[in-house]
């Protein structure tokens, strides 16, 4: 049956609590009120349906019209391999949810606060309610990193990294010979700031060339 309104908000692994500046309380609250409106349908197996789609009625106002029953989601990028749904309110904000997170909320309930959703199995694509699992981010963390979820966001393969480890070696290299962060940069040809996170402990720390570094007294140290 339906959760009703939850009370606590919550984060999933790597994932913010708010949207557009709405929290995600209030998201799934509205998740919910699609299902119970019947534009969303949640199986058994923790699959979603799209009942409905929105149009623009006569009068300018968005409405609910019955389709063609199709499965409702998608996997992006920015979703991290999570199922995802938007949809528009009628008054036209825009909304986005990760489906996993209606499902619980649908069968299980309300989420404490501090806690968070783990798919047992890591496969992010299996909903089924038995599969999804309520953890503290303590426990979510380590079940990420001991699964191994980790591994392809560090070091090059994070899609957020503007250089790879041989650069960082060359950084490394120029630092311990006592160059200074800004002729390192103008050096390599690169940003001042690549540098600057580097010695100040907040990037490529897993590298051994890097806690040398910080064994040198490199760290927090201006130049």
């Amino acid at each position: 049956g339906s959760a009703g309104v939850r009370k606590g908000c919550h984060l999933d692994l790597l994932c913010h609590t708010r949207y557009n500046n709405v929290t995600m309380d209030k998201i799934i609250s509205e998740a919910l009120e699609l299902v119970a409106d019947g534009v969303l349908k949640i199986m058994p197996d923790g699959s979603v349906i799209r009942m409905k789609q929105m149009h623009t009625g006569a009068n300018g106002n968005n409405l609910w019209y019955t389709c063609k029953p199709r499965k409702a989601g998608f996997v992006s990028k920015s979703g991290r391999g999570y199922l995802c749904f938007t949809w528009k309110t009628k008054t036209g904000e825009k909304r986005y949810i990760r489906l996993h997170r209606l499902v619980y909320a649908w069968f299980h309930g309300d989420i404490p606060d501090g806690y968070e959703i783990h798919h047992d199995g890591n496969n992010k694509l299996d909903n089924r309610p038995d599969k999804l699992v309520l953890v503290t981010h303590k426990q979510n963390m380590k079940m990420a990193a001991d699964d191994g979820l980790y591994k392809s966001v560090v070091g090059s393969n994070n899609p957020c990294a503007r250089i790879n480890e041989s650069m960082v070696e060359e950084i490394c290299k120029f630092l311990s010979a006592e160059k200074t962060a800004v002729d390192t940069a103008r050096k390599l040809g690169i940003s001042i700031h690549i540098v600057y996170n580097i010695t100040n402990g907040k990037t490529w720390q897993h590298l051994e060339c890097v806690k040398n570094l910080k064994y040198l007294g490199y760290y927090y140290k201006r130049y």
